[in-house]
Formats: structure tokens, C-alpha cells, sequence
């Protein structure tokens, strides 16, 4: 019996390259290994706010996939709160990010990067085009 040609389309919406993301990440931030809080590193700020808002949204989803928080959404007023900046910036950031369809949004309004959209925000991350 051959081998259906259409299963090499099938794959895991949910997988993620962990390499990428841990990749990704380096030298921006870290995670608390004990309260799962993540830790700016100086690279942090030398991103542009958007870019800060994705890469904190994606080490909240490392925190999560390390099972060092319940969850990974997080309300802007949070994002503003850890990553120091300004309400006025965070707001308009999460919505540009939402239109690119690179951040997900909750029915209670906390924001979180979705599985099936890390390659995407890291790939745009690396690229420093967050628009």
C-alpha cells in the first residue's frame, strides 16, 4: 500500500521549535526560575516599544511552557508595569501586534502570543520589523 502523498502536509499546530524561541530570546530577557517573573536584560531596551511588547509576550510563553506560570496572557496594565513602559505606549502597541495577527487577544482582554503564531513573532523579531 502506498503511502497517502497528502500526510506530509500534516503536522502539529502546536509544536514549537524551542530552539528558535530560546534563540530568539537571548540576551534580551529571562525567566525567574523561582517566581517565573521575567527579567530584562540590557539588550531589552535597546528594542523599539513594539518589539518589546512581542518579546515580553514571548517570554511569557516560555514561563508558561517551563510551567512557571498558569498563564501566559497578561493584561496591558501588567505589560506596562514589567516592562517599564508607559500605558499610552502598550495600548497602541498590543493593538498594532493584533492586527498583524501576531499576538492573540482573550475575551477578558489579556494578550499572549499563540502557538501557532511564535515562528511568525520570532521571525519578525529577529527581523526588528514589528509593524
Amino acid at each position: 500500500m502506498d503511502k497517502d502523498p497528502l500526510s506530509g502536509l500534516l503536522l502539529d499546530a502546536g509544536e514549537i521549535d524551542r530552539t528558535r524561541l530560546a534563540t530568539a530570546l537571548q540576551g534580551l530577557l529571562g525567566i525567574d526560575k523561582a517566581t517565573g517573573t521575567i527579567v530584562l536584560k540590557p539588550e531589552f531596551n535597546r528594542l523599539p516599544a513594539r518589539s518589546k511588547v512581542l518579546a515580553f509576550l514571548l517570554g511569557r510563553k516560555v514561563a508558561k511552557l517551563l510551567g512557571k506560570v498558569e498563564s501566559e496572557a497578561v493584561p496591558p496594565k501588567s505589560i506596562a508595569a514589567e516592562t517599564a513602559l508607559p500605558s499610552g505606549t502598550v495600548k497602541p502597541a498590543v493593538r498594532t501586534l493584533l492586527e498583524a495577527r501576531l499576538i492573540s487577544q482573550t475575551d477578558e482582554g489579556e494578550y499572549y502570543v499563540g502557538s501557532h503564531q511564535v515562528t511568525g513573532a520570532i521571525e519578525r523579531l529577529r527581523e526588528g520589523n514589528v509593524e
